[in-house]
């Protein structure tokens, strides 16, 4: 698909920096099954870990991202999966367990 259709509700949210907006433009315009990655935000962004931190966690805040961790069945965490709504979500009202139990991290 060469092109994106996103809601304006993220459009005219105007607590989000346009750093935020552009990220999360971005991250719609990936397939579903796409996994978030700092490292792959950083090279694409030019931007250092500590500001993909931050512009993610505004995302997060703002509701447009649940971040969950994944922990492996004897409870050890193996990883942050991050899930990207179309319209801002509480936690409790996203439709994912948490936290998400899995068996190993090849999984995902």
């Amino acid at each position: 698909m060469n092109y994106t259709v996103i809601s304006n509700v993220p459009i005219k949210e105007i607590s989000l920096s346009a750093e935020a907006l552009g990220m999360l433009v971005y991250l719609y315009s990936q397939p579903d099954d796409w996994r978030v990655s700092q490292q792959d935000l950083a090279r694409r962004f030019k931007l250092g870990r500590n500001k993909i931190y931050a512009i993610l966690n505004e995302l997060i805040v703002a509701g447009y991202i649940i971040k969950q961790p994944v922990r492996a069945q004897n409870g050890r965490f193996l990883f942050h999966e991050y899930i990207v709504d179309d319209e801002p979500q509480s936690p409790q009202n996203h439709p994912l367990p948490y936290p998400r139990d899995v068996e190993n991290r090849d999984a995902y």
